[in-house]
C-alpha cells in the first residue's frame, strides 16, 4: 500500500510538471530556460523513484546503483538551475553570459558528477547498504559542498537585488532567498533515504511559481511592470469594502503631457520609454511612502496612497515630479516629461468606485486644460 502511494504520488507530479513545461513550450517562452531545466530535473528525480519501485535490489543491483548515481547528479543539478534562473529572474543575465563564468559557474557540479560517476566502483560519494539503500561516501562531504557554493550565489546576487537602488521591486529578491535559504537546508538534512523530501518541495515551488507567472500575466502591465487595471480595480474595491481602511486614503490619477506628440515626434519605441520612466519615478516614490500604483492604460496612471492631510499629499507628487524630472533629463535631451494629476479623497461613504474614478478623473482633465489654457496665453 506504502509503495502504491509514492508511486502515485510520483506519477501525480510528475503529470503536473509536464503540463507546466509543456505550456511555456505551447506560449513558445524561451526566456524560463532554467526554470523549465528545474521542471526536467524534477521529472526525471520522479521517474528514476518509480522506476525503483519497479525493480528489486536482489535481482537488479547494477540498476540501483545508476539509479542512485543519477540521483545524486539530479540533487547537485538543481540548485544549479534555480541559481540561473534567480539571475535571469533579478536581472543579471549579464552575469552569466560573461565568458569566464560560463566556465566557472558549472565547474563545481562538473566535479561533484565526475565523483559520483566513479562511485559505483570506488565508492567515492556514495555506497549501497544491503537493502539498495544509499549511505555517505567518503566524499560526500564534496557534494553538499556544490549545494551550499549554488545556494550562496544564489543568496547573494538575492542580496545585491535588495540592496540595489535600480531594483524593479524587493519581494522577487525576498523570496528568492527564502526560497534558496530553505532549499539549502531542506537538501542537506534530506539527503539519501529522505531525498524525495527535497524534490517534493522544489516541485511545489516550481508549481507555485508557475500560477504566479499567470497571476502576474493577469494582474500585472507587459510594459511598465506596474499593476494594471485588472488589479487596480480590485484594490480599490477591498479598500472601500471597510470605512477604518477608507480613512485618509487619496485616489490620484496622473496623465502624461502631451505624450501623443512623443509619439509622433520621436517614435513609439521612445515613447514606451518614456512610460517607463514615469513608472520607475511612481514606484520610487511608493515604495517609501507604501503606495499602491497601477497603469491603468496608455499614458494614464494611478496611485492610491494613504495621507494625513492634502499637504503630505502634495509632497509626494512634488518629490514624484522632481524624480521624475531628473530621470526624463537622464533619459532624454531633446524634450521633458511631464504629468497632469487629478486626486479625491476616498474616505467618503458615500462615494462607489465608479465616482471616486470620475471625480479623480475630471480633475486631472481639468488641470491638463488648465496649463493648456496657460501655454496659449504665454504664462
Amino acid at each position: 500500500m506504502w509503495y502504491f502511494l509514492k508511486f502515485e504520488t510520483y506519477f501525480i507530479l510528475i503529470a503536473l510538471l509536464v503540463i507546466i513545461v509543456r505550456a511555456f513550450y505551447r506560449e513558445r517562452d524561451s526566456g524560463k530556460f532554467f526554470f523549465i531545466m528545474c521542471c526536467y530535473l524534477n521529472i526525471s528525480a520522479f521517474a528514476i523513484r518509480s522506476l525503483r519501485l519497479c525493480f528489486t535490489y536482489v535481482d537488479y543491483s547494477y540498476l540501483y546503483y545508476i539509479f542512485e548515481a543519477l540521483d545524486l547528479i539530479i540533487w547537485m543539478a538543481i540548485p544549479f538551475c534555480w541559481m540561473c534562473n534567480s539571475y535571469e529572474r533579478l536581472g543579471y543575465k549579464v552575469i552569466l553570459r560573461h565568458r569566464v563564468n560560463k566556465f566557472l559557474f558549472p565547474l563545481p557540479l562538473v566535479i561533484g558528477a565526475a565523483i559520483v560517476a566513479a562511485s559505483p566502483v570506488w565508492g567515492l560519494a556514495y555506497k549501497l547498504n544491503l537493502f539498495g539503500e544509499g549511505v555517505e561516501g567518503p566524499y560526500y562531504i564534496v557534494l553538499q559542498g556544490v549545494v551550499v557554493i549554488y545556494s550562496l550565489l544564489t543568496l547573494a546576487i538575492a542580496i545585491r537585488s535588495f540592496l540595489s537602488r535600480n531594483t524593479i521591486s524587493k519581494i522577487p529578491a525576498i523570496t528568492t532567498a527564502i526560497t534558496c535559504t530553505l532549499f539549502c537546508v531542506i537538501q542537506l538534512v534530506s539527503s539519501f533515504k529522505y531525498s524525495a523530501l527535497f524534490y517534493l518541495a522544489c516541485s511545489f515551488v516550481l508549481i507555485g511559481r508557475y500560477l504566479s507567472l499567470h497571476e502576474d500575466r493577469v494582474f500585472i502591465d507587459a510594459l511598465t511592470g506596474l499593476n494594471n487595471r485588472n488589479r487596480f480595480r480590485k484594490y480599490l474595491i477591498s479598500i472601500l469594502g471597510s470605512q477604518s481602511t477608507r480613512e485618509h486614503m487619496f485616489l490620484t490619477y496622473i496623465d502624461v503631457d502631451d505624450f501623443k506628440s512623443i509619439n509622433d515626434n520621436y517614435g513609439h519605441i521612445t515613447g514606451d520609454l518614456a512610460l517607463r520612466t514615469v513608472s520607475e519615478a511612481m514606484r520610487e516614490v511608493a515604495t517609501s511612502r507604501h503606495a499602491f500604483i497601477a497603469r491603468l492604460g496608455g499614458d494614464e496612471f494611478a496611485i492610491i496612497s494613504k495621507h494625513a492631510n492634502d499637504e503630505d499629499l502634495y509632497q509626494m507628487l512634488n518629490e514624484l515630479n522632481l524624480l521624475l524630472d531628473q530621470k526624463a533629463r537622464n533619459n532624454f535631451k531633446k524634450f521633458t516629461v511631464k504629468f497632469s494629476v487629478g486626486y479625491t479623497p476616498i474616505d467618503n461613504p458615500s462615494y462607489t468606485l465608479n465616482d471616486l474614478i470620475k471625480i479623480a478623473d475630471r480633475n486631472m482633465y481639468d488641470q491638463k486644460q488648465a496649463k493648456k489654457a496657460a501655454a496659449k496665453a504665454g504664462v
